[in-house]
C-alpha cells in the first residue's frame, strides 16, 4: 500500500470550460468517461518519457490505478486545522489529505483495452489513453450530466458525488492531483468530525479548531474531466462509503 499525501485545498471558483473532441470530427468528449455499452472508461496520463512506448505505458499505469480505485476498498483522510493566538497575525490554517492505493494496480494493465488511432490524445506535452474496462459490473444508475457539472454537480443513487480542482506548474500534476481532490471531496462528504481545543502556553492562550474527515470508498469512478483556460483542472467523480 502506497500513500499519496496532499498539502493544500482549492477552492472551485472558476467559469465551466469548454470540452475538447477527439477526433475533430468526433461527438465525443474524450475526457467523458461515463461507461459505454456495459464497459468502463477510465483514461490514464503520463508525461513524456524518452520513448513514445514507455510514455504510453505510463499512461496505461496510471489508468489501471484508477480501475483499481473502483475495484478495491481505498481510505482517505482529509484534515483542516485553525490555530489562533492572542496577536491579531497569529493565526495559521492547515490542511493535509491522505489516500491509502492499492499496491497491486498494475496487474489491471493486461485487462485494458484500446484504439491505438483513436483512444489515444496528445497535448500540453502530456499522453492520454482512454481505455475500456469491462472486469466489472458497470453500476445502474442514470448517467445524464449537465455541461455545467462544476457549479452543479449531479446526484447519483447510492453514490456520493465529488467535484475536485487542482492547478500545478507541471501540467500532469494538474490531472492528478485534480481527481485526488475529488476523492478526498467524497471523503469529506462521508464523514466529517469537528473539534475545538484552549491550550495555556507560558501566560498566552492558543486555540485550535477544525475538522478531521476520514472514510473508505468503493466503486470510485471518474465520470468526467474539464481544463478551464487558465490551466485549473477539474474532475467529476462518484463513489460509494
Amino acid at each position: 500500500m502506497w500513500r499519496f499525501i496532499l498539502f493544500s485545498w482549492v477552492i472551485l471558483s472558476c467559469q465551466t470550460p469548454s470540452s475538447r473532441l477527439f477526433p475533430p470530427e468526433s461527438p465525443v468528449d474524450f475526457f467523458d468517461s461515463r461507461p459505454v455499452q456495459q464497459e468502463l472508461i477510465v483514461i490514464g496520463v503520463a508525461g513524456a518519457r524518452i520513448s513514445e512506448r514507455d510514455s504510453l505505458q505510463a499512461a496505461l499505469e496510471d489508468a489501471a490505478l484508477k480501475v483499481a480505485l473502483y475495484e478495491h476498498s481505498v481510505s482517505g483522510t482529509f484534515r483542516i486545522n485553525e490555530k489562533v493566538g492572542d496577536s491579531f497575525l497569529d493565526f495559521v490554517i492547515e490542511s493535509e489529505g491522505t489516500i491509502d492505493f492499492p499496491p497491486a494496480y498494475t496487474q489491471y494493465i493486461a485487462q485494458l483495452k484500446y484504439d491505438p488511432d483513436n483512444d489515444i490524445l496528445r497535448e500540453d506535452g502530456l499522453i492520454f489513453v482512454r481505455a475500456r474496462y469491462d472486469g466489472s459490473s458497470v453500476p445502474s444508475i442514470d448517467w445524464n450530466l449537465s455541461k455545467n457539472w462544476i457549479k452543479n454537480p449531479p446526484r447519483f443513487k447510492d453514490f456520493l458525488v465529488g467535484v475536485g480542482c487542482a492547478y500545478r506548474i507541471n501540467p500532469k500534476d494538474s490531472y492528478i492531483g485534480s481527481y485526488q481532490n475529488a476523492f478526498l471531496a467524497i471523503v469529506r462528504s462521508a464523514d466529517t468530525r469537528i473539534y475545538a481545543e484552549t491550550v495555556e502556553t507560558q501566560g498566552s492562550f492558543n486555540r485550535e479548531t477544525g475538522s478531521v474527515s476520514q472514510s473508505s470508498l468503493s466503486n470510485f469512478y471518474i465520470i468526467a474531466v474539464q481544463k478551464d483556460k487558465d490551466g485549473k483542472v477539474y474532475t467529476l467523480a462518484i463513489a460509494k462509503k
